[in-house]
């Protein structure tokens, strides 16, 4: 095992390269639904990596790899998601994917050029660029790779049942005892996909808020990533360089779609508030800061309206607590003084 090992570090894209061939000969979009999943438990890794195959539903075939609970969350999430939740968390989702494309689309990966790839890897990380894989990273799929596929050739050739529809999945571990790896029927994993929450440190400034007068101002809040990716130089990085597994850009620095905070005033017509987010930022954060500035200015407003079911759950205890009306507008068309900046930013 340790000569195999020491081989697909030496050359992690010949691996990854024979491996995905290896996947696309499985035709396992013929055998799996996109809701079907495989867990692989890497005994280095402190969470399962989940995969999920695309094809027999869609005209695509694609796997897409899940690193991890948060990028689970995060696939759930969408699936379950309408309106305006679902334009954002396009942009949130935490994988590494590979699509079947024809030859023509698919650009090269290190060591491939002219061997007529007709897929394409691409690491995709909440608000950055989809870029193309780094080598630590094509040596990570390659051990990914590696258990999936013999977990789908087991699932194929029925060397194991599995009852997705009663909440099962497809399992494969290392079983240390018997020094082996073993693919077997497991309970699936759902992860709770609670909303975030508003969470205050500041209890002086939270007592101050809530002495504050109140007016009987509508206030209007969203936050949405913007269409277009925007570079972050190298001196915005700060001495910590590219955050770890997020999207390089070359020399540029790093390509992400900034989210766009805005806070108006509906019965004035006016912006009261507006903040460019990286994905470094915390969204809750500048969302509370945006509502403290402008409550420590003005007084407590009577209404705020949100269009995204995570600000209307994010914020119900913030408004309970500050006599504020929580209301919810179906899309932020309904949004009156943020719709002329919106749909400038949007396009």
């Amino acid at each position: 095992m340790t000569v195999i090992e020491t081989e697909i570090e030496k050359k992690p894209w010949q691996e990854l390269l024979h491996l995905t061939r290896e996947f696309q000969e499985l035709k396992p979009w013929q055998h799996l639904a996109e809701m079907e999943m495989i867990a692989i438990d890497l005994p280095e890794a402190s969470e399962p990596v989940f995969c999920c195959i695309f094809g027999k539903n869609t005209e695509v075939q694609a796997l897409r790899i899940l690193p991890g609970i948060e990028a689970l969350m995060a696939f759930y999430r969408l699936a379950t998601s309408e309106g305006e939740d679902t334009r954002r968390l396009l942009y949130e989702q935490k994988e590494l994917r590979l699509t079947f494309v024809e030859e023509a689309q698919a650009p090269a990966e290190p060591g491939q050029e002219e061997q007529g790839i007709d897929f394409v890897w691409e690491v995709r990380w909440p608000g950055y660029l989809p870029r193309m894989l780094r080598e630590e990273e094509a040596g990570f799929l390659g051990r990914v790779m590696k258990h999936a596929n013999r977990a789908i050739r087991n699932y194929i050739e029925r060397k194991v049942t599995v009852d997705f529809a009663a909440g099962k999945t497809l399992l494969r571990y290392y079983d240390a005892q018997a020094n082996m790896w073993l693919t077997k029927e497991e309970d699936a994993y759902i992860p709770p996909l609670d909303y975030p929450s508003l969470s205050i440190d500041e209890a002086e400034l939270v007592k101050e808020l809530r002495q504050k007068p109140k007016n009987e101002a509508v206030l209007e809040l969203d936050m949405f990533y913007l269409p277009r990716p925007v570079t972050m130089s190298e001196s915005e990085k700060g001495e910590g360089g590219s955050p770890a597994g997020t999207a390089a850009a070359g020399d540029e620095g790093l390509l992400f779609y900034p989210r766009m905070l805005l806070l108006g005033d509906r019965q004035r017509g006016t912006l009261v508030n507006n903040n460019m987010l990286s994905p470094e930022e915390d969204g809750p954060t500048a969302i509370f800061k945006a509502l403290a500035d402008y409550i420590l200015s003005y007084g407590r407003p009577k209404t705020l309206i949100v269009c995204q079911q995570i600000y209307l759950e994010m914020l119900r205890d913030f408004c309970k607590d500050n006599a504020i009306k929580l209301e919810f507008a179906e899309s932020g068309q309904e949004l009156a003084s943020l719709l002329p900046l919106r749909q400038k930013l949007l396009g």
